[in-house]
């Protein structure tokens, strides 16, 4: 249970308030979550908790918190010059919790909004440079475009003023080119079958590059052996979809997550529909980092996993919380979040699930 703060010093000028909250040990502490509204303010740094609803609004754009020793102190700065009678709202006391849900929707949506109106001012920056750049390459190709014309009249000068120079030639003859007596034999059409041979590279076969083709694959064949499967080399009995899933669970517990997905993916191409294969997969992409593969995978799993029955809310719920986390580690905080969401109402037992459900949220309020 967090210690909640009720002992507190303040003080107020004409333009502002200071608050001195006293947290023993914060000085020290990793992370403390500090939250400001026009009305609201808050810090919590476990094992402290503290929150106060204040009796008028402030600038919270304006106003900060410093943290010092033993001591965390807010420095508000008023809206409109006044004397406070007391810091807190005491019309509150029996609604907080409301409130607390309506300060934090509040800030939520100007957050929000702030962050929309950066990122209008981004795309118009980055589309102002684009046209830029477009009119200097296009200033450039015409520069060029000018030299090679000036160059071409150069050059038909010159060639005309040596052929002034050159003396006429004499006239000649005329010469007559008789047509032969006989007909030449017409050849008739036909059809030539041309085969070609398996070839792994697009250009045409040459002798001189035979060696160097079949050094580099000779390498990629024991660069896929490394990774942990090469299609062409397994034995019959090998080629189930079963047997290669097994096989790239052990890669994964053994965190050979390269060789698992090169089994999962192995069995995919045999067993497209098989959904525990872009599930498992999933797993091991992420562990890699490869959030974006992750995803996909995610959602190819999900799509069939149809009908949604009871049977498999389980394997849904782990396709959704799966990505959620993906997305989550992408940046994009609130995606994630309602996928979690999504999936604690298929598995609402698993408390994994509402525990990173929590952590989001709390990193969704900062």
């Amino acid at each position: 249970m967090p210690i909640v703060i009720k002992e507190y010093n303040w003080s107020q000028t004409d333009n502002q308030v200071v608050v001195k909250v006293p947290l023993k040990g914060i000085h020290s502490h990793p992370s403390v979550d500090i939250f400001t509204y026009e009305t609201f303010i808050k810090i919590n740094c476990s094992p402290f908790y503290f929150e106060v609803f204040l009796l008028h609004p402030i600038d919270e754009k304006n106003s900060r918190c410093k943290i010092l020793e033993n001591e965390a102190r807010f420095v508000l700065l008023k809206r409109d010059a006044q004397t406070w009678e007391t810091l807190e709202s005491l019309d509150l006391r029996g609604n907080r919790l409301d409130e607390k849900k309506e300060v934090i929707n509040s800030a939520q949506v100007l957050a929000g909004k702030e962050a929309e109106i950066r990122w209008n001012k981004k795309c118009e920056l980055k589309r102002s440079e684009i046209h830029k750049e477009v009119d200097r390459e296009a200033k450039i190709r015409e520069e060029i475009e000018s030299l090679k014309r000036n160059e071409v009249v150069n050059k038909l000068d010159e060639i005309s003023n040596r052929c002034k120079t050159v003396a006429p030639i004499s006239p000649q003859k005329n010469i007559v080119l008789k047509s032969p007596t006989k007909a030449l034999p017409v050849r008739k059409a036909g059809n030539i079958t041309v085969k070609f041979s398996a070839r792994h590279f697009p250009t045409p076969q040459r002798e001189s590059q035979e060696v160097t083709e079949q050094e580099w694959l000779s390498k990629q064949h024991e660069a896929r052996k490394a990774t942990g499967f090469v299609e062409e080399d397994l034995r019959p009995e090998e080629r189930n979809p079963q047997w290669l899933k097994e096989k790239g669970d052990d890669f994964f517990q053994k965190r050979n997550y390269l060789a698992a997905i090169s089994a999962y993916s192995t069995a995919i191409k045999m067993s497209p529909k098989y959904f525990e294969l872009y599930l498992n997969r999933a797993a091991a992409h992420f562990q890699m980092e490869n959030y974006y593969k992750c995803v996909s995978d995610c959602s190819s799993a999900y799509e069939l996993l149809t009908p949604a029955v009871s049977l498999n809310a389980k394997a849904r719920a782990t396709c959704l919380a799966r990505r959620g986390g993906a997305l989550c580690k992408l940046g994009m905080l609130k995606q994630g979040y309602d996928e979690i969401l999504a999936a604690i109402k298929l598995n609402p037992d698993d408390e994994q699930l509402k525990h990173d459900a929590e952590m989001i949220r709390c990193e969704l309020e900062k």
